[in-house]
């Protein structure tokens, strides 16, 4: 049980370095890949630690190899969108937001797989709810933009979309190939990537360029190269942990923990890093969300 609140703290210090690190490297002018790239070469660095934490490519049904598919899109989407906002907003209120994903889940197991849900849980997603509505005031310094909503809106559904597909699959009888499941996940949303870039489909004017640029100059490679490489390890780091952790430790322990403690460290580090300034409101409703 030690050794499970070890990794669970390994999870949380994992997710929260990834939100710092995706916010560090939006701030930087000079990165030499766009968007779909970045994210392409992190979900290869996905697939690398799941086939080495996994002894390699196991056996995969029918089934695993259509959720692989299917999640391995959710999660270009999401990746691709929390990296949009964590980019165009506050790093602390987009981190909250991202974490209240887990209402989505909650509710779709408590529709269609009849689970049991007592007052205080209730009480809890009340709270989160004004927690977000608090955490959202045009009052503050803070600069929130139209675009920035709407990137937060699609990172929380896909957010959410992804914790109902894992959730349908530990319930599908082949939760046994998860790690294949994962990697078929990892290959896939790289190769999403490379197709949304293909046909065009950029987000912003300064993507707009080759998918890897070596017009910079050699630091600037260096800088995006280390970036990739943090944000796959730490964001595929606490991915390959969870999964263990949502089977090893009670849902009740596990996702109040781990999204509670994220929110708080992005918080403090959005203050501490990045000199954000909270209106009292504000941390208001970030207390209430941890």
């Amino acid at each position: 049980m030690y050794t499970d609140y070890l990794l669970l703290t390994a999870s949380i210090i994992c997710a929260a370095l990834n939100n710092i690190f995706l916010h560090l490297y939006n701030d930087k002018k000079n990165y030499t890949c766009n968007i779909f790239a970045f994210n392409a070469i992190v979900s290869l660095i996905w697939a690398l630690i799941f086939i080495i934490v996994g002894g390699g490519f196991g056996h995969a049904s029918l089934t695993t190899i259509v959720y692989g598919l299917i999640y391995g899109v959710i999660i270009a989407l999401f990746l691709m969108f929390k990296m949009a906002s964590l980019g165009s907003g506050p790093v602390s209120i987009t981190s909250l937001i991202g974490c209240c994903s887990l209402i989505v889940p909650t509710l779709f197991g408590l529709i269609f797989y009849e689970e049991t849900v007592n007052y205080l849980q209730i009480i809890g997603l009340v709270v989160l709810f004004v927690a977000l509505y608090l955490c959202v005031d045009p009052k503050s310094n803070m600069k929130i933009s139209k675009k920035w909503i709407i990137f937060c809106v699609i990172f929380f559904l896909c957010a959410g979309a992804s914790g109902v597909l894992l959730k349908m699959y530990n319930n599908s009888g082949f939760s046994a190939e998860m790690n294949t499941m994962m990697i078929i996940t990892a290959l896939t949303a790289m190769v999403s990537f490379v197709i949304i870039y293909v046909v065009g489909g950029l987000l912003r004017k300064r993507q707009n360029k080759p998918f890897l640029s070596m017009e910079k100059n050699k630091k600037s490679l260096l800088w995006s190269v280390l970036f990739m490489f943090l944000c796959g390890l730490v964001s595929g780091g606490y991915q390959r942990l969870n999964m263990y952790l949502t089977g090893a430790l009670p849902s009740i322990l596990f996702f109040p923990t781990f999204n509670g403690v994220v929110i708080f460290l992005s918080c403090a580090s959005g203050v501490v890093l990045f000199k954000e300034k909270l209106s009292v409101q504000q941390i208001i409703g970030l207390l209430l969300g941890v």
